[in-house]
């Protein structure tokens, strides 16, 4: 057998390897800068939900929209439950966007706000279904939120954070 076959072949798989390894790493380097180019936004985002202003809001629109007539849409309530409402539903529709095209990770949105997102839906949702029949368009209006409290009613809270945790604390 020669020897600069083996030698070649042996240099061959070496150089498979390295490509794959440096594959692998460049695919993770674009990984984490990603979600490091994400990581101040959420920061920002999630300071909002802890500010006092939108915590009173929200917790106005829980005491307030159950007494409501439900067949009256969104955008038909009276001041100052409307801004409220729609500033509240605009918060977590946007946080929707944000998990549905991946800048944010499903398991720390549920962690986050599986409480309050479902509390603050079942108040307004009769109010978000009559503003979709104004609209004459049941796509018209928070659906990406809808979805949103779909898959944290989904998910059971417990089991995400025992993954977190056990996936973060074993490193």
């Amino acid at each position: 057998m020669d020897v600069s076959l083996v030698l070649g072949a042996a240099a061959l798989a070496l150089s498979m390897v390295a490509l794959g390894v440096s594959t692998w790493l460049a695919l993770r380097q674009v990984t984490l800068m990603r979600q490091a180019n994400h990581l101040p936004v959420l920061i920002e985002y999630f300071s909002a939900y802890r500010n006092a202003e939108f915590v009173e809001q929200e917790e106005s629109v829980w005491r307030e929209l159950p007494a409501a007539d439900p067949d009256l849409p969104l955008s038909q309530l009276p001041q100052p439950i409307r801004s409220a409402a729609y500033s509240i539903c605009t918060y977590y529709q946007t946080l929707a966007y944000v998990m549905a095209f991946s800048a944010l990770d499903t398991k720390l949105a549920v962690l986050v706000t599986h409480y309050r997102a479902v509390r603050t839906w079942e108040a307004v949702e009769s109010h978000v279904r009559a503003e979709r029949e104004l609209r004459g368009d049941p796509y018209s209006f928070m659906n990406f939120y809808e979805h949103f409290v779909t898959v944290i009613r989904h998910r059971n809270v417990r089991d995400v954070l025992r993954s977190v945790l056990r996936r973060r604390l074993s490193h």
